[in-house]
């Protein structure tokens, strides 16, 4: 156990810190929502997503379990709230009560990674930017390369981003803009042209558009 007594910083104490980030606040403004994250015994980290109460003091609990779990988003109700669960599968939307309880998988997504969510004004549609994995690169390639005992393609690529620090090779794959069905989940492509690898959004405020500012040059750089 790390000691109480203090002294240079050591491996070992890397498990006991704590990060909090990406808060929340609910459309009342009596419940805040963050993402808290530790390493524990996952080098990638251990996160849920917790939640803020006021009452006479502020108390703060678990909201979620799932150990992959991150950016939480209320309804502009304030009924419920949905945040992305990653798995080995890739990242998915799932749904939760306000006052908590157990979770719901509102996406059936191919593998891939979600950069950033938005509720519709409405509540009805979520945009989201959405990354699918190559085909050669997800987790069912791979288990029928090492069932097979293959060896993993090399990465051909033409563009100067195909892997970024924190991220990952992601080769020529680039975030795409889908609307999310807020009932069934059923989602939809509506912007696929960016180059640099990441783009920022936002509705307008009938729910009627969505902004974007993007680089769709071939030649894009920062």
């Amino acid at each position: 156990m790390p000691s109480n007594t203090p002294h240079p910083v050591r491996p070992e104490d890397l498990s006991t810190l704590i990060s909090s980030s990406d808060p929340q606040i609910s459309p009342p403004g009596d419940r805040v929502l963050y993402t808290r994250k530790h390493i524990d015994r996952d080098p990638k980290g251990h996160s849920a997503i917790w939640i803020a109460q006021r009452g006479k003091t502020w108390a703060c609990r678990s909201f979620t379990a799932g150990g992959k779990d991150r950016m939480p988003r209320w309804a502009p109700d304030g009924r419920s709230a949905v945040f992305v669960r990653g798995s080995k599968e890739g990242d998915q939307l799932w749904t939760i009560d306000a006052d908590g309880g157990e979770a719901s998988q509102l996406t059936r997504l191919p593998q891939g990674s979600i950069a950033e969510v938005a509720w519709s004004p409405r509540g009805n549609r979520l945009a989201i930017s959405f990354r699918s994995t190559s085909d050669d690169r997800t987790k069912a390639a791979a288990d029928i390369r090492k069932e097979s005992k293959a060896s993993d393609p090399p990465f051909v690529t033409e563009d100067l981003w195909y892997r970024l620090d924190g991220d990952g090779y992601f080769g020529d794959a680039r975030y795409q803009l889908l609307l999310v069905d807020a009932q069934i989940g059923r989602t939809r492509t509506i912007w696929k042209r960016d180059t640099l690898g990441w783009f920022t959004f936002d509705w307008s405020p009938n729910g009627r558009r969505i902004a974007l500012t993007t680089n769709t040059r071939r030649d894009a750089i920062v």
